[in-house]
């Protein structure tokens, strides 16, 4: 490759860069381009002001103008367009796993006290729940920091940081609305009010209902499962009595109400590489193969190879449609103590997801002589969740036995959680212009969770 073919390709990826971080301008002369190129996102990834461009670190920043463009409505969409970030959720909105460049846990979110090494944050303040259900209307600006930020940040940040920050007051009185109508019984209605309060104080409240319909049908309820549903309110109140004195206090409340999951099956028949010792099928206990006691695939495969094409979503969630078992392969119907049951009833106690959170944060700000600042951050969440699945993810019951000795499926996971957490952070940092920067401060998190199991006698939960 040519020297000359290098450098368009230099100044053409410079180009797409600003395309997607500054505003289209019209070429002027070289003083106003030169000018524009500096006028992109500002961002604070160093717990600092500075534009994109200036920031010697990995970062994808969304403004409020790309939010609104690119459609971003939760987590799921930020990682579509930020380069090393993917993000997925393993049971709706309630388990979720961000990763930054590949370094996380496999357990992340599944595993009490396994995280996934990618934390977020909302204004600077640490965030351990779910944030899917978060108001994209409320958003002023997304900053995804890759690469270990725990010095600046804090827990759980060796993989990197994504901060949310919120639309605060406005100086004069303004009112915005959205009304979405899409497919799938999709809807979302929202207002915002901001404004001033008295001298020095103002204040921006957001409301919004968000309601997803689903798209995927059980063949066993004949039921239509994946719905999503959130109303959400929060208020924010801006206070600056003096020109080196600010603070931002942040109130959320949020309701969840989530139909059962979509979930299918992807049966061990259909294995399809690398014979070994986690198949059961190799297995030679007891005597006769595990086949002796419970119906079994006879593949020696313990993978599957490729991608895995979406299946029909067959769970026992509630009662049979049809009164006709839905099979699946490798499972014939039986009806002893020890083998699977094709059950026509409901096998799971709850299903889905219903919400319950609170959530407070203030942030302080104290500009001393010199430009050293003194910050505070503090957070407040209390959450109810109750969350169930079949986690076997088929119409089978296993393990089936008297209502008096085990009140529901095998496989059901059914529970409640009561959380309530708390963080406190407070800081000194060096003037923000100097060469050789430094900050101290003092960090503290603390969580109770209250776990407890929710079944047929018990629908609420018991500890």
């Amino acid at each position: 490759m040519s020297n000359h073919t290098k450098t368009l390709l230099f100044f053409s990826a410079a180009a797409l860069a600003m395309s997607v971080y500054a505003s289209p301008a019209v070429a002027q002369d070289a003083e106003e381009d030169a000018e524009a190129r500096q006028d992109v996102i500002t961002i604070t990834a160093r717990k600092k002001s500075e534009t994109l461009l200036d920031a010697p670190i990995a970062v994808s920043a969304f403004g409020e103008e790309a939010i609104e463009n690119l459609q971003l409505q939760s987590i799921d969409d930020v990682a579509r367009f930020t380069p090393g970030l993917s993000f997925s959720k393993a049971f709706g909105r309630s388990t979720e796993r961000p990763v930054i460049r590949g370094q996380s846990n496999v357990l992340a979110g599944v595993q009490f006290g396994v995280e996934s090494g990618t934390a977020y944050f909302v204004d600077g303040v640490y965030y351990a729940g779910s944030i899917q259900n978060l108001d994209p209307n409320e958003l002023e600006r997304v900053e995804v920091i890759k690469g270990p930020q725990s010095a600046l940040y804090g827990r759980n940040t060796y993989a990197g940081a994504i901060n949310f920050i919120t639309k605060g007051g406005s100086d004069q009185f303004e009112a915005t609305g959205k009304a979405r109508i899409g497919n799938n019984e999709s809807e979302e209605f929202s207002l915002s009010l901001s404004g001033p309060i008295v001298d020095g104080l103002s204040g921006r409240v957001n409301v919004r209902s968000y309601k997803y319909g689903g798209e995927f049908r059980n063949s066993v309820t004949n039921e239509i499962v994946g719905d999503e549903e959130t109303m959400s309110v929060s208020g924010v109140l801006d206070w600056e009595p003096i020109s080196n004195i600010d603070a931002r206090l942040r109130v959320n409340y949020n309701e969840d109400d989530d139909g059962p999951l979509a979930l299918f099956l992807q049966p061990a028949t259909e294995n399809n590489c690398e014979p070994g010792y986690r198949s059961l099928a190799s297995t030679s206990f007891p005597p006769g193969g595990p086949s002796a006691f419970i119906p079994i695939s006879s593949n020696n495969n313990q993978y599957f190879c490729g991608v895995v094409e979406p299946g029909q979503v067959a769970l026992n969630t509630s009662a049979d449609a049809d009164g006709v078992p839905n099979l699946i392969p490798g499972i014939p119907e039986g009806s002893s103590f020890i083998t699977p049951v094709y059950a026509l009833g409901d096998g799971t106690a709850f299903d889905g997801i219903e919400r319950e959170q609170t959530i407070v944060s203030l942030v302080t700000n104290y500009q001393f002589a010199g430009g050293y600042n003194l910050r505070f951050l503090g957070g407040y969440r209390d959450e109810t969740e109750k969350q169930g699945f079949d986690s076997d993810h088929s119409s089978v019951n296993w393990f089936v036995a008297p209502a008096f000795l085990y009140p529901e499926a095998f496989f059901a996971n059914t529970t409640r959680d009561d959380v309530e957490d708390y963080s406190l952070e407070v800081k000194l940092q060096s003037p923000d212009d100097k060469a050789f920067r430094w900050a101290a401060g003092l960090y503290y998190f603390d969580q109770k969770i209250i776990d407890s199991d929710i079944s047929f006698a018990a629908p609420d939960g018991s500890d």
